[in-house]
Parts: structure tokens; sequence; C-alpha cells
């Protein structure tokens, strides 16, 4: 196993959720319905209410991860400002900027973590 895969295997560690199988789909299910509704042209409030899962916690995680994602890709991959996902989303940008500051605190515990992870153990 070369060196990329064992840092790919820390960090899957790291973020890995630990969803039932059942929890995986409900969470596969969801985020593409989220999706289908922003592209299909309904505000993020609207699309949340259509959300009818009886699991808080888990309707809670697929909503973060739905903005984190959707920031990731539009705002960090596709070079969008926060204003224009908000916008688009129709959220305040207020809140798309709390999302980001969250990513970028989550990926540096995660950093921190994968480290020390890889770190040999003490004999």
């Amino acid at each position: 196993m070369s060196d990329s895969d064992n840092d790919y295997d820390t960090r899957f560690q790291v973020i890995d959720p630990k969803f039932t199988p059942e929890e995986d789909r409900v969470y596969e299910t969801e985020m593409a319905a989220l999706k289908r509704r922003i592209k299909g042209g309904d505000s993020w409030n609207k699309a949340v209410k259509q959300c009818k899962l009886d699991d808080g916690e888990l309707k809670k995680i697929i909503l973060e991860d739905f903005l984190k994602i959707t920031v990731a890709e539009r705002h960090f991959q596709g070079g969008d400002s926060l204003k224009k996902v908000a916008k688009t989303l129709k959220v305040s940008l207020k809140d798309l900027m709390a999302i980001k500051e969250s990513m970028l605190k989550e990926v540096q515990a995660a950093a921190v973590k994968a480290y020390h992870l890889q770190q040999p153990k003490p004999n």
C-alpha cells in the first residue's frame, strides 16, 4: 500500500460518520432529493420543509452536509462568490459564511487528528 493510500485511509477514519446501512440509504436518498429540489428552483427553506425525516439528528447532518457540499463545489471549486451561492439557495449570506467557517474549522481539526493517527505509537 502506498503512502497516499495510507493517507487516504487515515483521513477517512477521521471523517467516517459510522452510519448504519439504512442511514446510508436515507442519507443518499435525501441528499439527491435536496439537489433535485434546489436545481428545480426551490428555495432552501422550501426544500428543507419537504424533507420529512423522523430522525432529527440524521436530518440535521444531511442538511448541514448539503450546504457544506454546495459551498465546496460552487465556492471553493467552482469559484462562485458566497453571495452568488446564497442567492441561488435563497439563504442569507451570513448563514453561508458561518457554514464556510465551520468547514474550515472541521478541516483543521481533521488534519490534526489525521496527523496524530499517522504518528508511530510509542513502545
